[in-house]
């Protein structure tokens, strides 16, 4: 039987440094839902979208902030027996730390 995606969470850090990459993984549930799962990210501050159309139960992505603030992760993630699912996270992402002398 083909079983849709009913949720989606979203790890990764809580803050991180411009200029630093921030890597952060989806995990669709059930743990059963029929593959492939097709990711697509998004994120305030990137001029880019990322498309995973092959992936299992977990996928990941970096992405790289040019300044501070604080930014929505969004990850949106589906297979052929249901509709859309959503997650967003939140990042803040600040200056990098001085390295001391």
């Amino acid at each position: 039987p083909c079983e849709p995606v009913r949720a989606i969470m979203i790890t990764g850090p809580a803050t991180g440094a411009f200029g630093e990459n921030q890597t952060f993984t989806a995990i669709a549930s059930p743990e059963s839902a029929s593959p492939p799962i097709v990711y697509t990210w998004e994120a305030e501050g990137q001029n880019r979208t990322v498309t995973h159309p092959d992936g299992k139960a977990a996928d990941e992505v970096t992405f790289t902030w040019k300044a501070p603030g604080r930014y929505i992760v969004s990850v949106t993630g589906k297979n052929i027996c249901g509709a859309d699912v959503l997650a967003e996270y939140v990042v803040r992402i600040t200056y990098p730390r001085r390295k001391s002398p």
